[in-house]
């Protein structure tokens, strides 16, 4: 009993951190009409980039933390009495939320168990940052190329408040995942009922043990499907300058993404490279552009300079003249594909996804900003998914057996976007 009543205080504790933070010290960041659930995204957003930037200062887990509860407590001074009417208008999204993150943590407390990935990579990283380590300390551990910001969220949220088990800190995981599917539908013109049900079958769609077993894969998903979101609010958008803090939401997500999964710098990137095709102003695609050239730079800069080559893959020992293959490659080209289509119908969101492409091939114009950005930032994710497996390991069918699952689930968020546009479109 004593262990449940500490989840729902850890539960609370997180997200009272993600409702009071950045955001609501500064109404430079603030776009009029965000709801309550938009706001919490923005927050989680600031608050990976937050912890990111503490953490190549080498500032130790101890002083992260004050600096964490300093700034929630000075959102929450400026903010208690706004947000606390905003909370009990939509008492009933956050019931639900809460309630959905409890029945997810328990299911995480009954078991315990650790991925694969998660032995091997991510929990020496995050028992680095747990025993007051900095980043530095990292080139001491195994597979050295692997981002450090998700394990370093674990082990903030496992050490404090309570320091009582490992787990607590994926519970944090819990949150952001969910928090990013309320954010997703929360303004949809729909009942509150029918909302609520479509958050539930999005949920029962996508979660599974393994998203929480210390994988990061669950976090890529949350901050694409929060991207989504934020791209979809920027087709609509009239104020020159809530467009412009929307592209630096995108480009804070990138910087997040990249600094959790390898590959989601590279999601993202395609997915900012999508964006370039609807039409906003020349300026905004120009702030797209350098903003993710720097991310890019600034990553590439961290590996250069603690001397990290990509040990975690065996692509420079494939990718050779020497060992290509055209038969080989075109065998792996249809293993590659064959398990895409089983992984389909495993993961049901791109079963919609195939519905939703002839929908839009039906209803929408072809010239139109959502048909190029779904139809660009879908080619080329799937392109890069193949060619990704298939230079990247001797045995792709092994590789493609154990990860292209979990890689595939990373932008599964993203095709649920003609949703919005229905519900959005119908009269």
């Amino acid at each position: 009993m004593s262990e449940i009543f500490l989840i729902i205080l850890q539960l609370l504790f997180i997200i009272f951190i993600f409702n009071f933070s950045t955001y609501e010290i500064t109404k430079k960041l603030e776009i009029k009409n965000f709801n309550i659930f938009e706001i919490m995204s923005v927050n989680i957003i600031l608050f990976l980039n937050l912890l990111l930037f503490l953490s190549l200062l080498n500032i130790t887990l101890n002083y992260i933390f004050i600096i964490i509860i300093l700034i929630t407590l000075l959102g929450f001074i400026k903010n208690f009495k706004s947000k606390f009417l905003e909370l009990n208008v939509n008492k009933i999204f956050i019931i639900s939320l809460l309630l959905l993150s409890f029945v997810i943590s328990i299911d995480l407390a009954s078991t315990i168990d650790l991925g694969w990935d998660a032995k091997i990579f991510g929990f020496f990283k995050t028992l680095n940052f747990y025993q007051n380590n900095n980043v530095i300390n990292l080139v001491n551990l195994n597979v050295r190329d692997y981002p450090h910001l998700g394990s370093l969220l674990w082990s903030l949220h496992w050490k404090f408040p309570f320091n009582y088990n490992e787990y607590f800190g994926r519970i944090s995981y819990i949150v952001i995942y969910l928090i990013s599917i309320f954010t997703f539908y929360f303004d949809l013109k729909i009942t509150k009922i029918t909302k609520l049900i479509i958050i539930f079958l999005t949920v029962l769609l996508t979660y599974e043990y393994s998203l929480i077993s210390g994988l990061q894969e669950i976090l890529i998903f949350s901050l694409i499907l929060m991207a989504t979101k934020f791209a979809f609010i920027l087709f609509y958008e009239k104020s020159n300058i809530n467009q412009s803090k929307l592209i630096f939401y995108i480009l804070l997500i990138t910087n997040a993404a990249c600094w959790i999964k390898n590959e989601g710098l590279i999601f993202m990137l395609i997915f900012n490279f999508s964006l370039l095709f609807i039409h906003i102003k020349n300026k905004l695609k120009i702030q797209l552009i350098v903003g993710s050239v720097l991310i890019f730079i600034i990553r590439a800069f961290y590996l250069y300079y603690l001397q990290i080559d990509f040990e975690s893959s065996q692509f420079q020992s494939t990718f050779m003249l020497s060992n290509f293959d055209s038969f080989q490659i075109m065998k792996d080209i249809k293993i590659i594909i064959f398990y895409m289509i089983v992984y389909f119908i495993e993961i049901p969101i791109y079963l919609f996804f195939v519905v939703m492409v002839f929908w839009m091939l039906i209803n929408k114009k072809r010239d139109s900003d959502f048909y190029k950005f779904f139809i660009i930032f879908g080619i080329l994710n799937f392109l890069f998914i193949i060619f990704s497996f298939l230079f990247n390991m001797n045995d792709v069918e092994w590789q493609v057996r154990v990860g292209l699952k979990r890689v595939m689930f990373e932008t599964a968020g993203f095709y649920l976007l003609p949703i919005l546009i229905a519900v959005r479109g119908k009269k």
